[in-house]
């Protein structure tokens, strides 16, 4: 059990931010089991330390920390939408159409993961084991796929049919036996134009017998529907998904930005959400996803940096082109407008709404803590030690926006994962 004093901050209602001002925070085996307002103006580790005890008697206090004013905790925010494999080239190759892309740029990078040697070093089955392998040594949260095509990719990358649903059946197994509920395993058909039917049924099949996860592409781009098209007439790539199985609550779809309204609506009756990849976007869908107008339609929607689709890692850049984004197209409601307070609900709640993570998102007792502690503070003497400048008269909300809008991971002093310190910084 820990105990946290200090400014906490996050979007529990879309659109709004709470700042917990001053507020005491006690979490055991990972879980929130106290907030409270109580002690805004007697914070002496004495007192807090006291009621604590009295609160919870018989337990092992192990840390009290502090957090000072140019300092707040925030909800771990998540990636819906992230390929691995791509790490090593992303940053570059924004210029080409996407399918032109996949073929010159992602097919081949990820073909070199069948040397699991060479896919450790970046970070087929064994590269996907070893990625969920390290995920777990890290003590992070990672949901994990192993990649499934038999046709239509660079000769060396396509999969038998039957191995590629064998082999995933094969992986699934490896993760689930971990039994470790912070490494979950996802069957992932890349998209339509790279999966014949009988894989995507097989792969169906798959997903009702475990209750896994499931993620792919959807209408994402004009290249990418033309080929739908032209592999299955009349028939979209959502209507592909829903026949064979793999529209699910536990179905997330990356892009949509080419969807049809009779596709929107199937989504939303299968309760499948969809990761909005806002950077990505930009580069190779040509559209921009309607996320205001979705989400008022019922759509979940969680953010996503889709590297190397996406070139930049952090998900404060997910926030800010989302609003960018969003800003660009009209508003379903007049007046709704999308700002940080929204882009960050959605890489928090609706990401934890996404994965099906109830249990995430938001500071309520009885909520996992994973979460972030936010440094702000400006070095007097000496060159800048990050990207956002605050004054003596910034209230934390202002430091908050200031951050997301401006900040980057040098801000980012500890990390916690279901309620375990992963990472310190001083």
């Amino acid at each position: 059990m820990f105990i946290i004093y200090g400014n906490f901050i996050h979007t529990p209602v879309r659109g709004e931010l709470e700042v917990l001002s001053n507020h005491l925070m006690v979490v055991d085996q990972g879980i929130i089991v106290l907030l409270s307002s109580e002690f805004t103006n007697d914070a002496n580790p004495t007192t807090l330390v006291s009621h604590v005890m009295s609160k919870f008697p018989g337990t092992t206090l192990t840390s009290l920390l502090f957090v000072s004013r140019h300092q707040f905790i925030v909800p771990g925010m998540i990636d819906t939408h992230v390929h691995a494999p791509q790490f090593v080239f992303h940053g570059s190759a924004t210029g080409v159409p996407l399918m032109e892309w996949l073929h010159q740029n992602t097919f081949p990078a990820e073909s070199k993961m069948k040397d699991v040697d060479y896919a450790k070093t970046v970070w087929k089955r064994e590269a996907s084991q070893a990625l969920a392998d390290e995920i777990e040594r890290r003590r992070q949260r990672g949901y994990v796929g192993k990649i499934n095509m038999d046709r239509n990719s660079i000769p060396e990358y396509i999969e038998d049919t039957q191995e590629s649903i064998d082999e995933t059946e094969k992986f699934l197994q490896y993760v689930l036996e971990k039994k470790n509920p912070l490494i979950r395993p996802v069957i992932t058909p890349r998209f339509i134009p790279t999966c014949s039917p009988h894989l995507l049924a097989g792969l169906g099949e798959l997903a009702e017998k475990y209750g896994v996860h499931v993620q792919s592409h959807i209408a994402e781009s004009d290249d990418q529907m033309a080929f739908v098209e032209e592999l299955h007439p009349r028939e979209t790539d959502t209507e592909i998904f829903e026949k064979s199985g793999l529209l699910t609550p536990l179905t997330v779809m990356a892009h949509g930005t080419h969807l049809r309204p009779s596709d929107v609506q199937k989504l939303v009756s299968h309760r499948t959400a969809v990761a909005s990849c806002p950077l990505s976007n930009f580069f190779f869908s040509g559209k921009i996803l309607p996320l205001q107008r979705y989400h008022s339609e019922g759509l979940t929607i969680g953010l996503g940096s889709d590297l190397a689709g996406g070139y930049a890692a952090s998900m404060l850049h997910s926030v800010r082109n989302s609003v960018i984004a969003s800003r660009n197209i009209p508003s379903p409601q007049p007046g709704d407008a999308f700002d940080f307070r929204t882009g960050f609900w959605h890489a928090t709640v609706g990401g934890a709404k996404a994965l099906s993570l109830d249990k995430l998102g938001c500071f309520r007792v009885g909520m996992e803590f994973d979460a972030l502690m936010i440094d702000v503070s400006i070095v007097e003497d000496g060159p800048p030690t990050h990207g956002v400048d605050t004054f003596e008269g910034d209230t934390t909300e202002v430091m908050f926006e200031k951050w997301v809008n401006c900040g980057d991971e040098r801000n980012i002093k500890r990390v916690w994962v279901a309620g375990e310190l992963i990472l310190k910084r001083e």
